[in-house]
């Protein structure tokens, strides 16, 4: 496989986990604003918004290191410049 294809995989896999976050935030703030949701419910939901949002830097930080392959980008620059787009 090649590193367009894997680019283009890396970009559904992040629009899938943009659209699960989108779906776990509404859950969390619809729970936490429920006044007989238990605070058990509520931290599960915060939990996994938390973690989708984990996912998705994780998924822009391989699409950057993909798109620094591509442009034939030293290994060593590839770090600074996920850690520049993901923070």
């Amino acid at each position: 496989m090649d590193i367009e294809q894997r680019l283009q995989r890396l970009q559904e896999r992040y629009r899938r986990a943009l659209s699960q976050a989108v779906v776990a935030k509404a859950e969390y703030f619809a729970l936490a604003r429920e006044p007989s949701a238990t605070a058990d419910s509520v931290q599960r939901a915060a939990a996994r918004w938390q973690q989708i949002k984990a996912r998705k830097r994780s998924i822009v930080a391989s699409m950057v290191t993909m798109e620094q392959l591509a442009r034939g980008i030293a290994p060593a620059d590839l770090a600074e410049s996920a850690h520049t787009i993901t923070t």
